[in-house]
C-alpha cells in the first residue's frame, strides 16, 4: 500500500535544491551552449580528450567537489539555517545499509555502462532534456524511472542480507586525510590550467557552475542514497520530495533554455545539442542505469560529490569507469553492424 512520508522541511529544501541546479544548468547553458549531463562530464575526465571538453569539465568538476566537500568539512553531515535543518550526507550506517560491498561495484558497473550507452542520466536527460522536449530524454526519463523503483522496491531492507562490515575510525581517518591531499592537488591543477589556459572565462565560470550544482545536491537531498531510496521505494513510507527537486529544475529550465535555444549562447558558439532518434540505446542504456540507480540510490552527479567522504564510492566509482568503457565500446560495435548492414541492404 503506498503512503507519503514527507515534511514540509524535505519539500522546502527539494524546491531550493531544485532551484540551485536549474540555475547551475541553466548558465551553463546560457553562457556556452552547453549541457551540464554528469555522466558526459564523469566520461570526459577519464578519457581526458582536450577535444570533447576536458578541461571545462575538470574545473566543473573541482568546483562540484569543492561545493559538497566544503560544505562536509565544516558542517559535518548537515547544517542549520534559519531553523532549517539540512542533513547533507548520510552517515556511515544509511550508506552501507542493505549493501554490501559487491553491490556497491555492480551497481556502479551497471551505472556506467547504462549512462553510456543512453548517453545520459538524471541530470542529462531529465534536467536539461526534459525541458527541450526531447523525445530521447522522455522516454530515457520514463525508462530509467520504472526500472530504478521495480529494482529499488527488490532490494530494500530485508530483501537481501545487509552489510554489517563497519570501518575503523584510522581507516576513515587515512581515506579523509587522502582526499583532502587529492583535492590540494586537484586545486593546483586547476590553478595550473587557468594560467595556461587562453579561455579563462570557461574555466571560471564552469568552476563557479560546478560550485552551484554541488550545493544543489547537497541541498536537495540527492546526495543521500537514503533519500534517494526512500523516493525510489515505492510503499507506506514514500517521500516524493526528490520530484519536486526535478520538477522545479524543469519547471526552471523550460524557460531559461527556450530563451538560450532562441537566441544562442551569450558567449558565442554554437548549442551542443543534436537532435538523435528514438533507438534501442535510449530504452536499454537507461533500463540498464535504472537498475543500477534502483541498487544503490547513486548515479554519476551525487558519486562524485560523496567521492571525497564517502569511503564506499572507492567500490562505486571505479566500476562506473569500467562500465562507461565497455558502454562505449558495445554501443560502438553494435551501431557499426546497424550501419554496415542497412548499407548491405542499400547495395
Amino acid at each position: 500500500m503506498l503512503g507519503l512520508l514527507f515534511t514540509t522541511q524535505d519539500l522546502l529544501s527539494a524546491a531550493i535544491g531544485g532551484a540551485l541546479i536549474a540555475l547551475a544548468t541553466t548558465l551553463n547553458f546560457l553562457l556556452f551552449g552547453k549541457i551540464t549531463g554528469m555522466s558526459s562530464i564523469f566520461y570526459g575526465l577519464i578519457n581526458g580528450s582536450i577535444q570533447q571538453g576536458f578541461r571545462w569539465k575538470y574545473s566543473f568538476t573541482v568546483g562540484l567537489v569543492t561545493g559538497t566537500y566544503g560544505l562536509y568539512y565544516y558542517f559535518g553531515n548537515a547544517f542549520k539555517i534559519k531553523g532549517l535543518t539540512i542533513v547533507i550526507f548520510d552517515k556511515e550506517d544509511n550508506m552501507r545499509s542493505n549493501l554490501q560491498l559487491i553491490h556497491f561495484a555492480i551497481a556502479g558497473l551497471l551505472v556506467g555502462f547504462g549512462t553510456k550507452v543512453g548517453n545520459g542520466c538524471t541530470s542529462g536527460h531529465g534536467i536539461c532534456g526534459l525541458p527541450r522536449l526531447s523525445a530521447r530524454s522522455i522516454v530515457a526519463v520514463i525508462t530509467f524511472m520504472t526500472t530504478g523503483i521495480v529494482t529499488a522496491s527488490c532490494f530494500a531492507p530485508g530483501h537481501i542480507t545487509p552489510s554489517t562490515a563497519s570501518l575503523s575510525a584510522n581507516f576513515v581517518g587515512e581515506f579523509e586525510s587522502m582526499a583532502l591531499l587529492l583535492y590540494a592537488i586537484a586545486i593546483i591543477s586547476l590553478v595550473y590550467i587557468l594560467i595556461t589556459e587562453y579561455s579563462r572565462l570557461e574555466i571560471v565560470s564552469s568552476f563557479v557552475v560546478g560550485l552551484l550544482f554541488g550545493l544543489g545536491l547537497c541541498v536537495s537531498g540527492m546526495c543521500r542514497r537514503s533519500h534517494v531510496l526512500s523516493f525510489l521505494q515505492l510503499g507506506p513510507s514514500w517521500n516524493p520530495s526528490l520530484a519536486v527537486v526535478m520538477a522545479t529544475a524543469v519547471l526552471i529550465n523550460f524557460f531559461t533554455f527556450s530563451f538560450t535555444l532562441k537566441r544562442g549562447p551569450l558567449c558565442g558558439g554554437s548549442i551542443g545539442v543534436v537532435i538523435q532518434p528514438v533507438d534501442w540505446s535510449v530504452v536499454v542504456g537507461p533500463a540498464t542505469f535504472g537498475v543500477g540507480w534502483g541498487m544503490a540510490g547513486i548515479c554519476p552527479g551525487p558519486a562524485m560529490a560523496n567521492a571525497f567522504y564517502a569511503v564506499r564510492m572507492a567500490a562505486f566509482i571505479p566500476s562506473m569507469a569500467v562500465g562507461m568503457m565497455l558502454g562505449d565500446t558495445v554501443k560502438n560495435e553494435i551501431s557499426f553492424y546497424f550501419n554496415n548492414g542497412r548499407k548491405s541492404n542499400v547495395k
